[in-house]
């Protein structure tokens, strides 16, 4: 997943906030829109819970989503954790 390894590098949430990068690409749904690598969302597309796959993992399983934003250039957020069963969040 070198286009996940690259975004999180990119965007320094490696190793800023987390030491190595998924090894899987996480499909998440928000309000209808697919939500891609690097990508920002308006807040207005926020307000509704996400939709998420993650191919291969057993549905049984339970997750931790990381949501990380920026208030300004530079300045990250501390990640809010969200803990969820899969396609239930």
């Amino acid at each position: 997943m070198g286009d996940v390894a690259a975004a999180f590098a990119q965007h320094e949430i490696t190793p800023k906030i987390i030491d190595n990068p998924p090894q899987q690409k996480l499909h998440l749904v928000w309000d209808g829109i697919k939500v891609e690598p690097g990508m920002t969302m308006s807040t207005r597309n926020l307000k509704n819970a996400p939709r998420f796959t993650l191919p291969g993992a057993d549905p049984e399983s339970t997750f931790s989503l990381l949501m990380i934003g920026e208030c300004g250039p530079n300045d990250l957020l501390a990640p809010t954790a969200r803990h969820c069963k899969r396609n239930s969040c």
